[in-house]
């Protein structure tokens, strides 16, 4: 299991290459750093958002789901228990 943790620190090291190389002929200056961080945003908010959204919805129907299970077998254990008397 060491090992596996490596490839976590492999992928940084790509990471900050690839970004290191995309901007190696800009020169750093405010408005440069801003496009960057800018175009960032813009690339890794829309799949934020919507993974963020699509787990919500997903928690409110299992939860929806886990209440009706619940219920049912609330039911089928209080009909067992009135066919038992009878």
């Amino acid at each position: 299991m060491k090992n596996l943790s490596s490839g976590v620190e492999v992928f940084f090291v790509i990471s900050g290459f690839v970004i290191a190389y995309t901007l190696r002929n800009t020169t750093i200056n405010f408005q440069s750093a801003s496009n960057f961080f800018i175009r960032r945003i813009l690339k890794l908010a829309p799949p934020y958002w919507l993974a963020l959204i699509l787990s919500m919805l997903i928690a409110g129907v299992s939860n929806i789901f886990i209440r009706v299970v619940y219920k049912i077998n609330s039911f089928l254990q209080v009909f067992n228990n009135l066919t038992e008397i009878y």
